[in-house]
This record gives structure tokens, sequence and C-alpha cells, in this order.
């Protein structure tokens, strides 16, 4: 037995049934969300997640979208790197010389 429909199992419902018990479903909550709109504007409230208005108005003609699945590397971007270049094939030393090169 359904705790919602006495007399009825979920397994016996048929498609119609379901499409019947849905619909009075969204229909019983119709009201209550419309009071609640209503009561809502009474009182003045103001969606805070409402889109407002941009500070200035766009003047973009055209837009390249790349849709990249990860990110750039550090490296890969197109800024440039002086301190990249210039210190290209040295080598590191370190605590116990790790990536030290043999030469």
């Amino acid at each position: 037995m359904s705790a919602c429909c006495p007399g009825h199992s979920p397994a016996s419902l048929s498609r119609r049934g379901f499409i019947a018990h849905a619909a009075a479903g969204i229909l019983a909550a119709s009201p209550a969300a419309r009071a609640l709109a209503a009561a809502e504007r009474a009182v003045g409230f103001e969606n805070p997640l409402a889109p407002k208005a941009p500070h200035f108005p766009g003047r973009a003609r055209r837009v390249i979208m790349l849709y990249m699945s990860g990110a750039y590397s550090h490296v890969d971007t197109f800024d440039p790197k002086p301190k990249l270049t210039r210190d290209h094939e040295k080598t590191v030393g370190g605590v116990g010389d790790v990536g030290v090169d043999p030469k």
C-alpha cells in the first residue's frame, strides 16, 4: 500500500493513473505557489539572484568561444616569460642535488 494513495500500490498504477496523480500534485501545488508569490510581492521581496542591468552596454559584435576540457598549462599561454627563456637548459640544484645534470 502506498501512503499517498490508499488502496493503490505503485506497481498497480497504470500510465493513465500516474498522469492523473502527477497532474493532481501539480495542481495542488499551483495555488500555494501563487499565494507565496503574491505574499512576496506584497512585502516587496526582490530576488537576489535575478539578472541585473549591466553597468555599461555591451559593445561586442562577435564572440569566439573555445570549449576545452581542462585548462592551459602556464607554459602554454601566450604571456611573455623572459625568465623561462633565460633559464632554458640550466640545471637546478637543491637538496640532494635533485635534477642536476651530470655533465
